[in-house]
């Protein structure tokens, strides 16, 4: 009211300053959503931090557990959380539409916080109860937190998805390096060596340790929860622009022809009107023909949009009020089903995850029997979290920057593993260094598998049914993770290890094949 009263310099300056500081606090707004994205993930660093706690725990089951305690083979923990995370994936969205994205975010954390402080009891009483908990509800949670922090990412950082993909995996696989040391300082401050030998596992016998473990086990949650509580204050909702007038709005509408805006005419760029509130605002309608991208205005629905509106959540259809791709539409899951690239980048996610149960279920059995390095588990674990988090880093800048398309990522990582997988019994003969060498190499490449399958979705598939194609595409590879623990053991006395591993190599190659001849560019919608 008082800018009608002031000059009409003096009213443009007070309205540039506003704008200004506009900016400033959105910009602001960002970094923090996008830091507090990367502490809410905290909790994926439970199937990281598993691998070195399982021993204590473990131990825990078979020499201070109730004589009921041994109800279930407690191998299949990590298996089944890795595996319900693609159902939750899947159920995310529903969830998100019915309490919003964020709040959907806070459940996720609140359950899975009370589920790591209830296996602290469970692992005093049941390992079939430990199996519930910390595989089935677990998982489901991690992937609704997954999904929470990439439509964040989306909506605040549309442009570097990759990138901060990239680095929010990362950094829950970065913490689990901290998290394994404080473990270890609260369990084993002695420095004890296992002690006993059950079923081809050494175990830790000593009473000193064993009634540490459940401590260890609530100093993790307490540590986790905190992070994520910090997390979800940094998480901030989309912005709301400033008021557009309406002098201001008949000029954007009649800066172009055609009723579109040229973002790199400064003359042309108008303020978006409230997208909170009914009324109009503005959608991608693709490139010009100096290949500048243009935005139209179009009516909106009276309801306010949800934090992410860039990638809102609806039940009615797969459409978003921004795609970033020129004229490419988000498809449907009925609709990705019928496309060749799915069953292609599905397959890619089924023979890398079964050479990464390869390597599970065999590198340690080698360093027992064929390498004498009683450090070498130790090495190996501590430089593999080190080695994937760069590359995912690494390989999220690449795609960032369009050095290299999500086709050459899943081309050079089916071609490594299909090399190595036929190199690897031969390697375990040779050398330690060498065969050092190949396990933390194939770690390399087989640690991007979520990863690149997440960005090929989005890229190939659009994002605003992204969850549900990427639970999909991820079917797969948890249908071959569950099942592999079954079945390679029985190959192992049928085939042998040597021809399970040249097995690996052959269905690398086969789908290498494949995906060179596929054509991965943006699938369109049927009208």
């Amino acid at each position: 009211m008082l800018c009608r009263f002031l000059h009409a310099p003096t009213r443009k300056w007070l309205e540039l300053e506003a704008k200004m500081w506009w900016h400033r606090i959105e910009r602001s707004m960002k970094y923090c959503s996008i830091i507090g994205a990367h502490f809410v993930m905290m909790p994926v660093s439970f199937v990281w931090v598993y691998e070195d706690l399982s021993v204590y725990t473990d131990s825990y089951f078979r020499f201070a557990c109730s004589p009921k305690c041994m109800d279930a083979d407690s191998e299949w923990i990590l298996s089944i959380c890795i595996a319900m995370v693609c159902p939750g994936i899947l159920i995310a969205r529903k969830i998100a539409e019915k309490v919003g994205l964020k709040l959907a975010g806070i459940l996720a954390a609140i359950i899975s916080n009370a589920v790591t402080l209830a296996f602290a009891w469970t692992v005093k009483i049941s390992v079939a109860g430990t199996i519930v908990l910390l595989g089935v509800i677990m998982g489901l949670m991690q992937g609704v937190t997954c999904v929470v922090v990439l439509r964040y990412v989306l909506g605040w950082a549309p442009d570097k998805v990759p990138l901060f993909v990239g680095t929010t995996s990362s950094f829950t696989t970065l913490a689990s390096l901290v998290h394994k040391e404080i473990i270890r300082a609260i369990v084993n401050p002695e420095h004890f060596q296992p002690d006993a030998l059950m079923d081809s596992r050494t175990l830790f016998s000593q009473q000193k340790v064993l009634e540490r473990v459940p401590k260890a086990i609530i100093v993790y949650a307490a540590i986790t929860g905190c992070f994520q509580f910090v997390g979800f204050l940094l998480l901030a909702p989309q912005p709301k622009p400033p008021e557009v007038s309406s002098g201001e709005r008949e000029n954007s509408n009649s800066s172009s022809e055609d009723g579109s805006v040229d973002l790199d005419d400064k003359s042309s760029r108008k303020p978006l009107k409230n997208p909170h509130t009914p009324g109009q605002r503005y959608g991608h309608e693709g490139y010009g023909s100096n290949g500048v991208i243009k935005w139209t205005l179009s009516q909106t629905a009276d309801k306010p949009i949800d934090a992410s509106s860039t990638l809102s959540l609806t039940k009615e259809k797969c459409t978003t009020p921004i795609e970033k791709d020129n004229q490419q539409k988000s498809v449907k899951p009925s609709e990705a089903l019928k496309t060749p690239v799915f069953y292609v980048v599905s397959m890619f996610g089924m023979v890398t995850m079964f050479g990464i149960s390869l390597k599970i279920h065999y590198y340690k059995h080698t360093e027992l029997v064929y390498l004498n390095h009683k450090h070498y588990l130790t090495l190996v674990g501590i430089l593999n979290p080190l080695v994937a988090s760069a590359t995912r880093v690494l390989l999220g800048w690449a795609l960032t920057k369009h050095y290299i398309k999500v086709k050459d990522a899943i081309v050079f990582t089916l071609a490594v593993n299909s090399v190595l997988s036929a190199c690897w019994y031969v390697m375990q003969l040779t050398n330690t260094g060498l065969y050092m060498f190949l396990v933390l190499t194939l770690a390399l490449i087989q640690n991007l598998l979520n990863m690149i399958l997440l960005l090929t979705t989005l890229h190939v598939f659009g994002p605003a049914c992204l969850s549900i194609n990427f639970g999909l595409v991820l079917l797969s590879c948890t249908l071959v993770g569950v099942l592999s623990p079954l079945v390679i053991a029985s190959l192992t006395n049928l085939i042998g290890w040597i021809w399970l591993f040249g097995s690996a190599s052959i269905l690398s190659l086969s789908v290498l094949v494949l995906a060179v001849i596929t054509d991965f560019s943006p699938q369109s919608s049927s009208p």
